[in-house]
């Protein structure tokens, strides 16, 4: 064991070397403050081999040098299982491992170029820890005894072994389960990023002002009042909401891949910022950033949502009432919360358009909003975490030190275990994380083929299809009804856009997917991307969907009008090198007969809710009290869906890819369609498949193991105005996209 005579001697060295130019830190100054120094030794200390996990100081301590040695432990991990750090300020217990059974909090801060830090403890126990420089460390630790509430703090560098390799595996792979069970997450922004800060001030402020001004006391104020008193406050939070929004883009913290986990994670956040401090000098920090800023901007959405155009009107901010959707969306990409808001796949359509016409009667359902005491089950939340945080990750472009870690700091978020090595290509990561979800079950759709590997089991646009997408040709801001990596349905004018880009050539190895070919399935058409207007005269030609009779409300632009400026913004050269390819199906296969699918007991009960919503609305008007008898029905709101029988299909293929062995067949995977063809012994699938719809975009075409294929197609309807197509209110405007394939019963195996 370490000598304190060796422990002071290393310490008056490290005097002596601050003294020549060195940075100290408090805690240093704060160690070597209680020793004496006046009889020590300056020389170099020699340490035998027996003793290489004791003190170590290697070469000169200069502001270049890899190593500083300085920060005094009172306990460690070889001791007691945990760090222990102590000046006059402050205490700040650094837990090792997994934390269980025990309140604690996590740090989350920026790694940057690291170089070692001693860490010596009064056992002789030294630890190398990587960290940016000793100023960080110790602005760290203060951060760490901050509301010093909690039995310990998780911090990373000292929390995993850095030594064990398997100790890194285990903990990176529960991420997830770290920073969602920490009961605070404690953030530490770079000094680069003091715009972000300031941002979140200001939000915060306006915040907290809107709490104490009674936003939804609709009894006690006036619409007058309310301008007068609010309006400052209101815009001051919606303009710092967007100045942080754009802010992240560029923000060192929010783009690297895993303090994104960290602060995603969060139930809530405690934000401070190096080189910030208060008006007393001491660390400025921000406190439950989350839980502000989202109660905020959900009372400031519900008012919106309530008041509909009154509201716009009295409070001159910056959003109506049709952006509220696309607002709590960028909510909660910027403050992602998987216990306060749903994912695509818990939200009830059908009453978000109750919830629309009523908004009186509720609106979580259009908020996103998880009701409370709703609990999930495992696999729902795992699913709900994956879509979250998906949504959340490709808000901003990531930046990690290895490639592997744009997918590592996700996959772990969400628990999934798989074989990482931080030096995978980023393709080869995402493959083993897809393959992992996938083998829980969860159904994860391609939309591009890779030509260089594994073509029908690994899209490389995997992220663009990952994230709830804006429909391009809707009027009103709308949204995907879900990730189309998980529904099969993308906004038509990004699939369209994505699938002309050059794919780049990545070798994967693949298990080998089953294609069955379609009987009777043909080529149409084969027209040159270059060749804008026939290529949108086509598009045209085969999209199913209808329009909005009243032209005035209609939520919905044409396909061609979105498609052409999409094509004429690339190169000529560029879209040479593709070409669109419309396959035919009704010659050869049948049309299946329409039978509702819907419980007649759960329709009826659906159409008694509405009733009931609706003569509530009613009793609610004031200008003509008693006027409106209720109704026992409500019959311009319609809940059956309608049918759409497929006949055409279409994809974008690499012009160097298509002759005349290129056939339709049904992938084993997804039971998806696609373009193959034969390569060498094997096969591979160059393009995917899909219809075109106006009202709801670009779907696949997924088939059970009989060609049998029923896809339900929704359509968003605009948030701000009451209105539907022939002649009432839709509840339900799915259809139902349905037909019959002959699939020839060899196999083929695609690679």
């Amino acid at each position: 064991m370490q000598t304190s005579r060796e422990l002071e001697n290393a310490y008056r060295r490290v005097e002596r070397h601050r003294t020549e130019g060195t940075p100290m830190t408090v805690w240093q100054r704060e160690c070597l403050g209680k020793m004496d120094t006046s009889n020590g030794k300056s020389e170099p200390i020699t340490i035998s081999p027996s003793k290489s996990r004791a003190l170590r100081i290697a070469g000169p301590l200069s502001q270049t040098d890899s190593a500083f040695a300085g920060f005094f432990a009172e306990a460690c991990r070889a001791c007691t299982g945990r760090f222990v750090f102590r000046t006059r300020e402050f205490a700040a217990t650094i837990l090792t491992g997994i934390p269980t059974d025990v309140k604690y909090k996590a740090v989350s801060y920026v790694w940057g170029e690291v170089k070692n830090l001693g860490i010596y403890c009064r056992c002789g126990e030294r630890k190398d820890i990587p960290m940016a420089g000793p100023d960080r460390f110790s602005t760290l630790l203060s951060l760490a005894a901050t509301k010093n509430d909690c039995d310990g703090v998780w911090l990373d560098a000292l929390s995993i072994d850095q030594d064990s390799h398997s100790d890194k595996q285990i903990q990176i792979a529960a991420m997830g389960q770290i920073y969602d069970r920490a009961e605070t997450v404690l953030v530490l922004l770079p000094a680069a990023d003091q715009d972000c800060f300031t941002n979140l001030r200001v939000m915060m402020n306006a915040a907290l002002e809107q709490d104490g001004m009674g936003l939804l006391d609709f009894e006690k104020i006036t619409w007058d009042t309310f301008n007068a008193s609010h309006q400052t406050v209101v815009e001051f939070f919606l303009a710092s909401f967007e100045d942080h929004k754009r802010g992240v883009h560029s923000s060192t913290y929010f783009r690297r891949a895993w303090t994104f986990q960290e602060w995603a994670l969060a139930k809530d956040v405690d934000v401070a910022c190096e080189n910030r401090q208060s008006d007393e000098g001491a660390m400025a920090l921000l406190p439950n950033v989350k839980t502000c800023v989202i109660r905020a901007a959900v009372r400031l959405s519900m008012h919106l949502k309530t008041f509909q155009s009154m509201a716009s009107a009295a409070v001159k901010c910056r959003m109506k009432v049709a952006d509220v959707p696309a607002f709590v969306e960028d909510l909660m990409g910027l403050f992602p919360q998987e216990d306060v808001f749903c994912s695509s796949e818990e939200v009830d359509w059908n009453e978000v358009f109750v919830d629309n016409i009523f908004p009186f009667t509720g609106m979580h359902n259009q908020l996103r909003l998880r009701l409370a005491g709703k609990e999930r089950t495992s696999e729902q939340r795992f699913r709900t975490r994956l879509h979250l945080m998906l949504n959340a990750f490709n808000l901003s472009e990531r930046k990690a030190r290895f490639p592997a870690d744009l997918v590592a700091c996700w996959a772990s978020m969400c628990n999934v275990a798989y074989d990482y090595q931080n030096n995978d290509h980023v393709h080869v990561a995402l493959k083993k994380v897809v393959d992992a979800i996938r083998g829980r079950g969860v159904k994860i759709y391609n939309f591009q083929a890779n030509i260089a590997g594994a073509s029908a089991e690994m899209d490389l646009d995997f992220y663009t299809y990952a994230m709830d997408q804006p429909m391009r040709n809707s009027t009103n801001r709308a949204l995907t009804f879900g990730a189309p990596s998980f529904t099969g349905v993308s906004d038509f004018a990004q699939h369209l856009r994505t699938s002309l880009d050059e794919k780049p050539e990545c070798r994967l190895e693949g298990n080998g997917v089953a294609l069955r070919r379609v009987i009777g399935a043909r080529i149409d058409t084969i027209i040159p991307a270059d060749n804008i207007d026939a290529v949108c005269e086509e598009l045209s030609r085969i999209q199913t969907g209808y329009w909005e009779e009243i032209s005035l409300l209609a939520t919905f632009r044409d396909l061609r009008d979105v498609a052409r400026p999409n094509l004429q913004a690339m190169a000529h050269a560029e879209l040479q090198k593709f070409q669109l390819v419309t396959i035919s199906f009704h010659d050869a296969n049948k049309l299946l007969p329409y039978e509702p699918q819907e419980d007649p007991e759960e329709v009826a009960k659906r159409q008694k809710e509405m009733v009931d919503d609706y003569n509530l609305l009613m009793s609610l008007d004031m200008a003509n009290p008693g006027k409106h008898k209720p109704v026992t029905s409500v019959p311009s709101i319609k809940l059956a869906p309608e049918v759409e029988y497929l006949k055409h299909a279409w994809a974008i293929c690499p012009t160097a890819r298509l002759d005349r062995s290129v056939f339709v067949a049904r992938e084993g995977l997804n039971g998806t369609l696609v373009l193959a063809k034969p390569l060498g012994a094997t096969f591979t699938v160059i393009s995917y498949l899909t219809g075109v719809d106006k009202m709801s975009g670009a779907y696949l075409l997924p088939t059970d193991s009989d060609g049998e294929m029923k896809v339900i197609l929704r359509a968003p309807q605009r948030p701000d105005i009451n209105a539907a197509a022939k002649g009432g209110f839709y509840a339900n405007r799915d259809r139902r996209c349905i037909a019959l394939f002959q699939l020839d019963d060899v196999e083929y195996m695609a690679f």
